[in-house]
């Protein structure tokens, strides 16, 4: 018959065993979860730099038709007046 303390060792060392296996498992799942934050700030940060790219453009582009249009009422303003200013 086994003795009482070669029980409680094997025991002991059963449930070590399951401590470090959980233990291990444990630092995989956060190992896999630290990358998959990694990829997602390195999405969020590469998708922001494209929005930003995109409003910069889009003001660009909306500040240049602004002057284009504020060009044409001017020269259509000039042209008004040199045609009245040349009427008896």
């Amino acid at each position: 018959m086994r003795s009482e303390g070669s029980i409680t060792q094997e025991a002991r060392s059963r449930a070590e065993d399951k401590f470090t296996k959980a233990k291990k498992r444990d630092a995989e799942i956060m190992k896999s979860q630290q990358k998959a934050w990694d990829i997602e700030v390195e999405k969020t940060g590469r998708l922001r730099s494209l929005r930003l790219a995109k409003e910069s453009a889009d003001k660009e582009a909306s500040d240049r038709i602004a002057a284009e249009k504020a060009e044409f009422a001017k020269q259509t303003k000039a042209s008004k007046a040199s045609k009245s200013s040349k009427r008896p």
